[in-house]
């Protein structure tokens, strides 16, 4: 970090300079920019006014050719008559004839009867009476207005420019209108004449066919055969939300502007955009850069030539002097930090404002000097008192003096401090010797003591030492007198402790007999307890016992169960014999039956089968019914000791928690018993 001034100074111009250089950079990148956009406004200008220009011409050449072919008396005569040959001979007579005399080589030309369909197509001689009212505005404006309109309009193939002129007769009569329409190859290609590139864009809102893939472009549909194919693909690069906003738009190679394409009733139907190489724009521009960069050296020599001259004259007329300056101040400032003993003046021979300070400052050292030495004889005298008032001297006081008024001050204040200091020490001594000879009657006061200080809290200190003493001499005195006091009650207390004495021994005798009788009352309740815990054990093993009998009682019942369930399905099966048995009976019955004479044995056979089978089911249906009631009393049963067993486990519970109580009595009287 600069601290010196002369080196302030010299960053103060250098910075000053750097700053203008900047300045002067920013001016002129300003202008330098500034330059550029009124280039780059120029640039789109022209090329829009150009196109403009170009697209204008076309428009009066399509509508000259338009009134120019309308006013043909073929073409009058073919809608009078409403025959087309007329019109056809007409039409295949001037294509020939532009195309041979004229830069129009395949011109489409369409008439319209006033009713707006088609009359005749030059390009498609057989195909006609199409309504055209619904998508050709043009057509209808003129048929119903009878004045030409020129304008862009959309078609099969894209935008086209379009002329409409009214066909009227002899009388005035409107016939219809005749279009004459044109592409815009000749404008591309003029452009790309000259360098540049122009392409018809359609909106892809307003198209009246899907837009084939290679006439695509962005949004937009590529409305002219001849195309830059170098600057179509550059352009599909752009972002056109940009160029809109902008006007134009730079690319690596090309300058970009458009202009908007719009019909007779002002609807956009898309744009026109337009090229320039971006090197020939930029040639404007070379000139006034180069003479931008030309003034920003002359600016920044002429910065480096004024800051070198102007440092050469601050380290002669100012930085050498203030370092001079500098040296001499710092020198007495040595002197006065006692880091030398002798100070040196400062060179005053110049006039100028350092000069002038330098006397001033010369005339100070010499003042300072005397000062410092008359302050360090009065130090050396103070030194010398306060050394013996360390030693508990106060009888001596600083004599020396000196022109500093303040340090005189601190000399008279130090000697009364002294004075006022040894006043106070003896008036404390003398109070000290007066509480030596046992004499407490007077406090300690002293004036002008200052409040919350050493002496202060000395003073206060000594007085409460001294009622301390007062107050424990007065205790000691009363406490003497209540001693003697207490011992007159306490010869009094200790006969009453001795009657009392004899009457607590009477007392305990008759204790001691009836703890004697409560022993053997206990002792007598203890055995009582031992018998009935002997009977609870007893009654306990009883209960566990009938718990297990009831649990095998309860086994047997489902093992009862269980059998009574065999013999059940037994039965069921013995009855599906019986019925099988029924069933094969009556075949056999009706097979003896059919033999007639020689079944008739065979028959009685079967019929007596049957009724064995008959018999057999009876049987098996009555058994069963035994064996349902059976198993229906073993299900009562079975519950009945499932109860029994809950019962005992209830029942086996209780005693088990009368027991416990039995004993926890028991276990008492014993402690009792142990206690007494």
């Amino acid at each position: 970090m600069i601290k010196s001034i002369g080196g302030k100074i010299n960053l103060t111009i250098i910075s000053i300079s750097l700053l203008s250089l900047v300045v002067a950079f920013f001016v002129l990148f300003y202008f330098e920019h500034k330059t550029e956009v009124e280039v780059y406004k120029e640039t789109q200008k022209s090329m829009q006014n150009i196109a403009t220009s170009k697209l204008n011409t076309k428009k009066s050449i399509g509508i000259t050719n338009a009134i120019s072919i309308a006013n043909d008396g073929r073409i009058k005569k073919s809608l009078r008559i409403n025959d087309r040959k007329w019109a056809i001979l007409s039409l295949q007579s001037v294509s020939k004839n532009m195309k041979q005399n004229t830069s129009f080589k395949n011109i489409k030309v369409h008439l319209h009867t006033k009713e707006n369909k088609s009359f005749v197509r030059n390009w498609k001689i057989n195909k006609f009476g199409d309504d055209l009212s619904s998508f050709r505005a043009s057509v209808v404006q003129v048929n119903k207005t009878s004045k030409p309109v020129t304008t862009f309009e959309v078609g099969n193939a894209g935008l086209s420019l379009r002329s409409v002129a009214c066909v009227l007769d002899d009388n005035g009569k409107q016939l219809g209108s005749l279009e004459f329409m044109q592409g815009l190859n000749s404008v591309a290609k003029a452009f790309n004449k000259s360098k540049s590139a122009f392409v018809l864009l359609m909106d892809e809102n307003v198209k009246r066919k899907p837009i084939p893939a290679d006439k695509q472009f962005k949004n937009y549909g590529i409305s002219q055969k001849f195309v830059n194919q170098s600057f179509l693909n550059d352009a599909k690069k752009l972002k056109m939300k940009e160029l809109f906003k902008n006007g134009y738009i730079l690319s690596d190679k090309y300058f970009y502007t458009y202009i908007d394409i719009k019909d007779f009733q002002n609807k956009k139907l898309g744009i026109a955009l337009l090229g320039k190489p971006l090197s020939i724009v930029n040639q404007a521009l070379d000139g006034a850069k180069q003479l931008i960069y030309i003034a920003l050296i002359i600016i920044a020599m002429m910065a480096f030539v004024i800051v070198g001259v102007s440092l050469i004259l601050i380290k002669k007329l100012v930085s050498n002097p203030l370092e001079r300056f500098e040296h001499g101040l710092l020198n007495f400032f040595q002197y006065l930090n006692r880091e030398k003993n002798d100070v040196e003046y400062l060179d005053d021979s110049n006039s100028d404002e350092i000069g002038v300070m330098s006397k001033v400052l010369n005339q100070n050292i010499i003042k300072t000097k005397n000062g410092i030495e008359e302050d360090k004889e009065l130090i050396k005298d103070a030194q010398a008192v306060l050394d013996r008032l360390s030693n508990g001297w106060l009888s001596q006081h600083i004599k020396a003096n000196t022109s500093n008024q303040p340090l005189n001050e601190l000399k008279n204040t130090v000697n009364k401090a002294l004075d006022n200091l040894k006043d106070k020490f003896v008036d404390i001594n003398t109070l000290l010797e007066q509480y030596t000879n046992l004499d407490y009657t007077n406090k300690l006061h002293i004036e002008g003591v200052e409040k919350n200080g050493v002496f202060d809290k000395l003073l206060n200190n000594i007085n409460v030492l001294r009622d301390a003493i007062t107050i424990m001499l007065v205790e000691n005195k009363s406490n003497g007198i209540t001693l003697s006091k207490s011992s007159d009650i306490l010869l009094d207390n200790v006969n009453i402790l001795n009657k009392n004495s004899n009457q607590a021994a009477v007392s305990l005798e008759e204790t001691a007999a009836s703890i004697e009788e409560l022993t053997s009352q206990i002792s007598n309740a203890k055995d009582s307890i031992i018998v009935m815990g002997k009977y609870g054990r007893g009654v306990k093993s009883t209960v566990a016992y009938g718990l297990t009998l009831a649990t095998k009682t309860a086994k047997s019942m489902h093992d009862v169960d269980e059998e009574v369930d065999s013999i059940s399905k037994a039965i069921g099966v013995i009855d599906q014999i019986a019925f099988q048995t029924n069933i094969l009976s009556l075949n056999a019955a009706v097979e003896a039956a059919t033999a007639g004479e020689a079944g008739k044995g065979f028959a009685v056979v079967a019929q007596e089968v049957r009724n064995l089978a008959n018999r057999s089911a009876t049987a098996a249906s009555e058994i069963k019914s035994i064996v349902e009631s059976a198993n229906k009393k073993a299900n009562y049963g079975k519950n009945i000791s499932e109860e029994m067993i809950n019962g005992y486990t209830e029942l086996h519970k209780s005693i088990s928690e009368t027991f416990e109580h039995i004993a926890n009595v028991q276990d008492s009287s014993k402690e009792q018993l142990q206690a007494i």
